[in-house]
């Protein structure tokens, strides 16, 4: 039902971050992404600078999404061919944070701990302003 409620218009948010490879690795989810969970990495890279997570309502950079301790559990092994690629582990071209139009809405997917008290609020806050519609392409 995930998938119906976003292609019906809705917002779907994955928060995929997990301590344990028993969790979603190597499952399909919702959109057609697979992850593989590798525990902690922390060196992220934004390589989408003008999407709305990145830039509304506050900026972010690098060093945003960088030094959490663990930025990212693990990335995208399979996604969609629409996807969109917003953050990568840095230097490896494996993808973290995605965007996906889906029917008549769209799937944001992350393995970062974006709710984390000790990670960005300003990207937290982006994050939940794009769920919601506010400044959407």
């Amino acid at each position: 039902w995930f998938e119906v409620y976003a292609s019906s218009g809705g917002a779907l948010d994955l928060h995929l971050a997990s301590q344990s490879e028993d969790s979603a690795h190597g499952r399909l989810l919702p959109g057609g992404f697979v992850l593989s969970i590798v525990q902690c990495l922390d060196d992220v890279t934004i390589v989408d600078s003008d999407h709305p997570i990145t830039t509304t309502p506050n900026p972010i950079g690098n060093g945003d999404v960088d030094g959490w301790g663990c930025s990212t559990h693990g990335y995208f092994v399979t996604f969609p061919p629409a996807g969109h690629e917003i953050m990568e582990i840095a230097g490896s071209g494996d993808p973290c944070c995605m965007d996906l139009p889906f029917g008549a809405g769209r799937i944001l997917a992350t393995v970062q701990t974006v709710e984390w008290g000790g990670g960005s609020r300003a990207f937290l806050e982006n994050t939940i302003l794009y769920d919601v519609g506010v400044n959407c392409p």
